[in-house]
This record gives structure tokens, C-alpha cells and sequence, in this order.
């Protein structure tokens, strides 16, 4: 039987938690797009562009507090950025199909790739992680976006 008490017992229950918690934070991706003005009703920097508002609502008591709510956003195969729970990141681009990749870090790298159409304007953009994958899926906009989510950059 093990003793709870035995300092060894206690030490290697610790360090496994840590690696536990430590473990389940991705890292980072290089940003390698240019991001444009983050206020969500701002209009686009270019005509022709649509802005898409990418935000996190992964669920905070299942993933915040062993950081694996935290979400690596690809777009187009360039790195956004991390957005954390609660954060949100405007992207502009042309009208049509693109490709968003995401990732993140539980017990596992889980990573998922969709397909997005972004037809008009101030499109918003769920995303979430999940026990076994990730979710995107576009969404009107929330109305209490502004009480709820804040820039991530």
C-alpha cells in the first residue's frame, strides 16, 4: 500500500502533476501574417478584403486550467498566432475558401484542419478545443462579444 505521508511518495506525485500541467501548454507559432487594426467594427485596411474575427470559446473549466485551451491558429499555412481562452484575433482576407489549421496540447498534440468560406464582412469565427480534436465553425456575432473576449494581440 502507498503511503501519502512518505516524502518520496509526495515528491514524485508533484512532479507528475507538474509535468501534467506544464505539459499541456503548445507552443507558440511564429506569426508570420500581418495582422491589421484589432478593434472588431474597424473597417478593412484595403477595398476587397473581409475581415474575420477568430475567436477561442473552448470551455474554461475543461481546459484552462492545465493550459490546453490554448489554441495555435493557422491560416493558409502561415502561423497567426496563440490564442488563449477568452481572446480573439481580426484577420483580413480576400473573399472565398481557405484553409485554417489548429493545434492544441492536452495529454496529446491534437490538431485539426478546416475549410472556411468568409464571404462578407466582420465574419466571426468560433473555434474550440475538444477532449479528442478541435472545432471551427462560423457564427453571428455574440452579443456580448465585447463583455467577453478581448484582443489576443
Amino acid at each position: 500500500m502507498m503511503n501519502f505521508g512518505d516524502r518520496r511518495v509526495q515528491t514524485v506525485w508533484i512532479t507528475f502533476l507538474l509535468l501534467i500541467l506544464t505539459g499541456c501548454a503548445a507552443v507558440p507559432p511564429e506569426r508570420e501574417t500581418a495582422l491589421p487594426n484589432q478593434t472588431v467594427d474597424h473597417p478593412a485596411s484595403e477595398p476587397g478584403l473581409k475581415r474575420l474575427i477568430i475567436f477561442n470559446d473552448s470551455n474554461a473549466l475543461l481546459h484552462g486550467i492545465d493550459n490546453a485551451g490554448r489554441m495555435n491558429v493557422y491560416l493558409n499555412g502561415k502561423g497567426v498566432g496563440q490564442l488563449p481562452i477568452g481572446r480573439y484575433v481580426v484577420i483580413e482576407l480576400e473573399s472565398g475558401t481557405h484553409e485554417l489549421q489548429l493545434e492544441h496540447r492536452d495529454l496529446k498534440l491534437f490538431k485539426s484542419t478546416h475549410s472556411i468560406r468568409v464571404l462578407e464582412d466582420n465574419q466571426f469565427l468560433r473555434i474550440y478545443s475538444t477532449m479528442t480534436s478541435n472545432g471551427a465553425e462560423t457564427v453571428e456575432r455574440p452579443e456580448d462579444f465585447e463583455d467577453v473576449y478581448v484582443p489576443a494581440f
